[in-house]
């Protein structure tokens, strides 16, 4: 037990207090002095980026949620947060990830210090990503040029670009 302020707690009181007064700052509800919202702002920014950099490697590699899950040994529903930026990804954690998907760890955060803060992560959205991505798979399977540069006319000619 422990007297504070008046009130007599005991460890298990204090520990909630505690949780519940961490939880609200981490909600933004509550304010915390000693972080100047500046700093807590480009934290958000760096985990949202990481977030974003993890699912897209993860697109990238092929592989799904469940995959990735497996291979570090946690939920599908935790991979699922981490890349929503519901939770954040620790160190140890990230480089689990790195390894898993065969990426070097500073590619996690390559782009980061370019992208304007109101736009980080709106770079490549994952389902551009994943579009893009199946489109090169796809267009690689076909074999004869004349085929491939068909269909590369036909693109610019949908988009609206002409180059040649």
């Amino acid at each position: 037990m422990t007297t504070t302020h008046g009130q007599t707690t005991t460890g298990d009181t204090r520990a909630g207090l505690v949780s519940a007064a961490c939880a609200s700052w981490a909600s933004g509800s509550a304010s915390c002095p000693s972080r100047p919202d500046a700093v807590r702002e480009n934290m958000g920014r760096i985990d949202e980026w990481i977030a974003k950099r993890v699912k897209q490697a993860r697109v990238e590699r092929g592989l799904s949620q469940e995959g990735l899950a497996e291979k570090l040994g946690i939920s599908l529903q935790q991979i699922h947060k981490y890349e929503a930026g519901r939770n954040r990804i620790s160190a140890t954690r990230l480089a689990a990830i790195s390894h898993a998907l065969s990426k070097p760890l500073d590619e996690f955060f390559e782009g980061l210090e370019d992208a304007p803060p109101e736009t980080s992560g709106e770079q490549t959205p994952p389902d551009r990503g994943r579009e893009c991505l199946e489109l090169v798979r796809n267009f690689e399977q076909i074999t004869d040029p004349t085929k491939r540069r068909a269909l590369v006319d036909f693109l610019q000619a949908l988009s609206g670009t002409q180059e040649r």
